[in-house]
C-alpha cells in the first residue's frame, strides 16, 4: 500500500463516526498530453494542476492523496452525498475547467468498517464515470449506487 493509501486509512481511522465519502479522481486524457508537443514535462504539468484544483476545494479536514500514476483520491471527512454533489458543482467542476483540465470521479461512502470496500466502491463507480466521459469528453461524477449525477 502506498504512503498516501495509509494516510487516507489514518485519516478515516482518527475520524468521529459521521458520514464521510470518499472521491476517486481519474485524469481524462493524459496519454493525449503525454503523446502532444510537450511530452511528459505536459503531462506532468497536467496532472499537478488536478492536484491544485482538488486541493483548492478540500477543507482542512479532508485528506487529499494520490493513489496511483493518474489517479488522485479525497477523503471529505462529514459529508454526504449532498455535499458532495454541492462541492463538484459549485467549487470543484469550476476550479477543474478554469485549470483546463478534465477527471472522471467517483464518490462512495466511506464505512470506516470497511475501507477496503469503500474503495472499491469508489473505483467502480470512477471507471463508471470515465465510461462516460469518453463519450462525452468531459468532467463526470458518478455516486456509487446511483446513476450519473
Amino acid at each position: 500500500m502506498g504512503e498516501e493509501a495509509v494516510r487516507i486509512e489514518r485519516a478515516a481511522v482518527a475520524g468521529e463516526n459521521t458520514d464521510s465519502c470518499i472521491l476517486y479522481f481519474d485524469a481524462n486524457g493524459l496519454k493525449g498530453v503525454n503523446d502532444g508537443e510537450g511530452g511528459h514535462a505536459a503531462g506532468d504539468d497536467y496532472l499537478q494542476r488536478i492536484a491544485l484544483a482538488i486541493s483548492q476545494v478540500a477543507r482542512p479536514t479532508d485528506v487529499v492523496a494520490r493513489i496511483g500514476g493518474d489517479e488522485f483520491a479525497l477523503l471529505l471527512q462529514k459529508a454526504d452525498f449532498a455535499a458532495v454533489r454541492e462541492l463538484w458543482e459549485k467549487r470543484l467542476l469550476p476550479e477543474l475547467l478554469r485549470r483546463k483540465v478534465s477527471v472522471s470521479t467517483g464518490v462512495a461512502r466511506f464505512n470506516r468498517k470497511n475501507i477496503d470496500g469503500s474503495k472499491k466502491q469508489a473505483d467502480k463507480a470512477m471507471y463508471q464515470a470515465k465510461k462516460t466521459s469518453r463519450v462525452y469528453g468531459t468532467n463526470e461524477l458518478v455516486v456509487f449506487g446511483e446513476r450519473k449525477v
